[in-house]
C-alpha cells in the first residue's frame, strides 16, 4: 500500500489514495466510459463553459474522439498499463493535470495526480465534475484506483510516492524537474519529463496577402488562441514570429486584425503592462539590436529582430509581447533550433516542407509542426513521446 506520512499536509480533493492495484489494459471499457461521462458533465455546466482551456478539454476527452484514439492504438500486440502512475503537473497551464490522468487512465494505469499548489477556477470545475463521476457506483472502481491530490512539496510525500510508483511523469520547469528527481523511483519504474520548452511560428506573407477579409479575421483569432488564451504561458505557444516573403502592408494588416480581436478579448493589468515593459527593456540590454514597432499602451507590443542569435530562446514574449524576424530562406533559422525547441506554428506554409527543415538538417528541436490555431491541442504523441505507448508495457509473444 502507498502510505502517507502521519503529518502530512496531504489533501486528498478527488478520489482515494490507490493501493498497488493491477493494471488494466488500454482503452477498457470504463477508463472510456469515464472520461465520455466527463466530457458530458462539462459541457453540460454552464460556467465551465464559459473557461476555454475546460471546453478544450471536455472536447478532446469526448467519446468520439477517445473511440478516435483508440483505433490509432489498435494492433496485434498484448499490452497492459505498468501499473500505478504518479504524475505531477504543471502550475503554468494547469488544466495539463487533467490530460496527464487521461492518459494513464486510457493506458490501462491507476493515477496519483499532484495538483499545483495555487488552485485555478478551470481546475476547481474539473475537479467537480470528477467527484460527482467518482460518487457513482459504475465508477467505483475508479475512485478507488484513482486520486488527485494536494500537498507542499517540502514535507517529504514526494519521496514516498516516487518509491511506489511504476511510472512517473513530470511537467515542470528545469529546476522543478531537477528538485523531483532527488526523489528516486524503483528501478524498473518508467519516467516521462515535459520540460521547459520554447515554440515558434513561420508566417508566409505572400499566402496571407491572398486572405479575405474574413479568413484573415480567422486567423487572427487563431493566433490569439494559440498565444493569449494561456497569456503565453504555455511551451506550445508562439513567442517568436518569423516571416516570410515579409511584406510591410500584409504584416500590418494581419497585426491590425489580432489587435483589434485582443482588444475585445484580453485585459492588460497594470502590473502585466510593468512586467511586460521590463521584459521589453531587457530584452533590448541584453539582446541583439532590436526595433519597437508599437506603442507601449497597444495591446500587441511588436519587437523587429536585426539577427538570430543562438540563444533567441531566452527571448520570451509575455502579456502580447512579440519578436519578429524576416528570413529570406527557412535555413536562416536552423542554426537557432536546439533540444528546448518544441513546436512550429505555421500559416502559409507546405507542412511537408517544415518537415523536411526538420529531418534533413538534422535538428535536435522541433516536435511538433501544426497549423496556425492548433498550438494549444494537446494529442498523446506530445513533447516528441507517443505518451500512451511510454505508459504501457508491451508483452513479447512468438
Amino acid at each position: 500500500m502507498i502510505l502517507m506520512q502521519p503529518d502530512s499536509d496531504l489533501e486528498i480533493l478527488a478520489g482515494t489514495l490507490p493501493v498497488y492495484a493491477r493494471p488494466s489494459v488500454p482503452f477498457n471499457a470504463t477508463a472510456c466510459s469515464f472520461l465520455a461521462d466527463l466530457s458530458a458533465t462539462l459541457l453540460r455546466n454552464t460556467e465551465a463553459k464559459q473557461q476555454a482551456d475546460v471546453v478544450a478539454f471536455a472536447f478532446w476527452c469526448r467519446k468520439a474522439n477517445i473511440a478516435h484514439l483508440k483505433g490509432r492504438y489498435a494492433g496485434n500486440h498484448y499490452t497492459m498499463g505498468r501499473g500505478t502512475a504518479f504524475h505531477i503537473s504543471p502550475g503554468n497551464v494547469p488544466i495539463n493535470a487533467f490530460y496527464s490522468f487521461a492518459f494513464g487512465l486510457l493506458a490501462g494505469n491507476n493515477n496519483i495526480v499532484r495538483l499545483a499548489s495555487k488552485a485555478s477556477l478551470s481546475v476547481n470545475l474539473v475537479l467537480d465534475a470528477v467527484n460527482l463521476l467518482f460518487g457513482k457506483q459504475e465508477y467505483r472502481s475508479t475512485s478507488g484506483a484513482n486520486a488527485f491530490v494536494r500537498y507542499d512539496a517540502a514535507n517529504g510525500q514526494t519521496d514516498i510516492l516516487s518509491a511506489r510508483c511504476d511510472a512517473r511523469i513530470i511537467w515542470g520547469g528545469d529546476k522543478t524537474i531537477a528538485d523531483i528527481r532527488k526523489s528516486p523511483i524503483p528501478p524498473r519504474a518508467h519516467e516521462i519529463v515535459f520540460a521547459d520548452r520554447y515554440s515558434f511560428a513561420v508566417f508566409d506573407a505572400a499566402a496571407i496577402s491572398t486572405l479575405s477579409d474574413k479568413d484573415l479575421q480567422r486567423e487572427a483569432v487563431n493566433f490569439y488562441n494559440d498565444t493569449l488564451q494561456m497569456d503565453q504561458n504555455a511551451c506550445s505557444s508562439p513567442h517568436l514570429i518569423v516571416w516570410q516573403n515579409a511584406d510591410p502592408d500584409t504584416r500590418q494588416r494581419f497585426w491590425t486584425a489580432v489587435c483589434a480581436y485582443t482588444a475585445q478579448k484580453y485585459a492588460l493589468e497594470p502590473v502585466a503592462s510593468v512586467d511586460r515593459y521590463a521584459r521589453l527593456l531587457s530584452g533590448f540590454i541584453t539582446g541583439p539590436k532590436q526595433q519597437l514597432l508599437t506603442g507601449a499602451a497597444d495591446p500587441i507590443q511588436r519587437v523587429q529582430l536585426s539577427s538570430l542569435p543562438s540563444d533567441i530562446d531566452q527571448m520570451r514574449g509575455i502579456h502580447g509581447l512579440f519578436y519578429e524576424y524576416d528570413a529570406n530562406d527557412l535555413q536562416e533559422v536552423a542554426h537557432i533550433v536546439n533540444m528546448k525547441y518544441q513546436t512550429l506554428t505555421y500559416l502559409g506554409l507546405d507542412k511537408k516542407i517544415l518537415a523536411e527543415f526538420v529531418t534533413k538538417n538534422r535538428l535536435r528541436g522541433i516536435d511538433r509542426i501544426v497549423p496556425n490555431g492548433s498550438a494549444l491541442d494537446i494529442d498523446t504523441l506530445w513533447d516528441g513521446y507517443d505518451v500512451l505507448k511510454e505508459l504501457t508495457r508491451t508483452i513479447d509473444v512468438r
